[in-house]
């Protein structure tokens, strides 16, 4: 089968990361026939769960599968944060079930250090080709995240065994990768045992498994997961670059339309986005020639009032604010009348400068005498005229006649002065008797505040 070109943009977490490629033609495996033919999810047989190929809970497949032997029994010794979904080990127990364990580190089989060995790559650790395969019994693979792998290898369960690596760098084709920040180098659990039987193929002591080939069939689930990841992914990245296309396409289209509904110089009117838009042209009719319908019952009452072309007067939008002024003007009002007052003021003090200085209740009193002298003055001024043209027999009675009236006139401005001056009395008496009576109500509060004292 031919391999698959990497896809560009895997995952939104990472969209620099792409798919390595995997090369299939490096490879003998096993046809893929009956994985092909499983397209849907089955039930497992033991724990009855959906799953697809193989249920990795139970290490159990669901079809037919090579046949496959290592050379030393293994050890998959997995953290128990792990998930087994993502746990490439399960391929391997599956197809090599006599010979590969999946079990946790408190559940290490008892055996002699010498003769096992760990694959981690510390900084004493053994390339392959430095181990003795003649005592090599079982190798150890810790499946677990580099932190957590680093608490596995310190287990006192496996000190006392050789540690080894990987020559080189490889990179995985997982497609389960790290996430931003983290290295990508390393590979997962079945490639880095793929790795290790390669490069202990020429030394094994069985000649049978000395072809660089023999062991390529561990990589039968992952080369076939790794295609179907890579054709769905492909699938993904041809329906966004459809949809671009239909986007683009689907842009000069709408400016086309743009074009034909606004007509040779936009002569066209353009037609209205919302169903209320509508309405109004409608209402409208052609030009606008309609007058615009009122929206409120007010609105209407007020045209009615205002009649052809507004020739009534507007109506005021509040009843209650008929026949008032506005705080505004009564303020200005009052200012006017303040300046009026302060101007006549003015004119008095010009016209009377003796009663500059004196209280203001002095200045009304002599302004209210002025004003009841006024009119005796001027009734003695046309006495005298009437005395100077009548003769001196008719003079007499009109003499006496004006005399009577002068002194009714001043007994009525003095009793007006006593019963002023009686009333200003009062007041005072009753200030001064409503102050006494509070400073005697205050003291006695007091008395019944304070504590008693013999």
């Amino acid at each position: 089968m031919s391999s698959e070109q990497p896809v560009a943009k895997f995952a939104a977490r990472r969209p620099d990361w792409e798919l390595p490629q995997l090369q299939l033609e490096q490879l003998q495996l096993h046809p893929f026939d009956a994985l092909e033919q499983a397209t849907s999810r089955q039930p497992c047989p033991k724990c009855h769960k959906s799953r697809f190929l193989y249920c990795y809970d139970c290490a159990v497949p669901f079809t037919a599968i090579p046949s496959l032997q290592l050379p030393f029994q293994l050890s998959i010794i997995t953290h128990h944060a792990e998930l087994a979904s993502k746990n490439t080990g399960v391929m391997a127990a599956i197809l090599c079930p006599q010979q590969v364990q999946l079990h946790s580190i408190d559940q290490m089989p008892a055996c002699d250090p010498a003769q096992c060995a760990v694959m981690f790559p510390s900084d004493d650790a053994l390339l392959p080709d430095q181990l003795n395969l003649q005592q090599l019994q079982r190798v150890v693979i810790l499946d677990s995240k580099w932190a957590k792998a680093k608490e596995l290898n310190e287990h006192p369960a496996l000190q006392g065994m050789a540690r080894v690596k990987l020559p080189g760098c490889p990179k995985s084709c997982f497609w389960r990768f790290h996430t931003s920040g983290v290295t990508d180098e390393g590979v997962c659990t079945i490639e880095a045992l793929h790795l290790l039987l390669r490069a202990l193929a020429e030394r094994l002591p069985d000649p049978s498994q000395r072809s660089p080939h023999h062991f390529d069939n561990l990589l039968w689930y992952f080369a076939f997961q790794h295609q179907l990841v890579a054709k769905r992914a492909a699938q993904r990245q041809q329906q966004k670059m459809q949809q671009q296309q239909q986007q683009q396409q689907q842009q000069p289209a709408a400016q086309q339309e743009r074009h034909q509904r606004q007509g040779d110089g936009g002569s066209q009117q353009q037609q209205p986005r919302y169903p209320q838009q509508q309405k109004q042209q409608q209402k409208q009719g052609d030009g606008g020639s309609q007058q615009q319908q009122p929206r409120y019952p007010q609105q209407q009452k007020q045209q009615q009032k205002q009649g052809d072309g507004g020739s009534q007067q507007q109506q005021l939008r509040h009843p209650q604010q008929h026949g008032k002024r506005s705080r505004r003007q009564q303020g200005e009002d009052r200012d006017r009348q303040e300046q009026q007052q302060e101007q006549q003021q003015q004119q008095q003090q010009q016209q009377h400068p003796e009663q500059q200085g004196k209280p203001p209740k002095l200045q009304k009193q002599e302004q209210q005498q002025g004003a009841e002298e006024q009119p005796v003055t001027e009734q003695r001024q046309q006495q005298q005229q009437q005395q100077l043209n009548t003769p001196e027999d008719v003079q007499l009675p009109e003499k006496q006649q004006s005399s009577a009236q002068q002194r009714s006139s001043v007994d009525g401005a003095q009793k007006q002065q006593q019963h002023e001056l009686q009333a200003d009395q009062q007041e005072h008496c009753a200030y001064t008797q409503d102050e006494q009576q509070g400073k005697r109500r205050r003291t006695e509060q007091e008395q019944q505040l304070s504590p008693c004292t013999t």
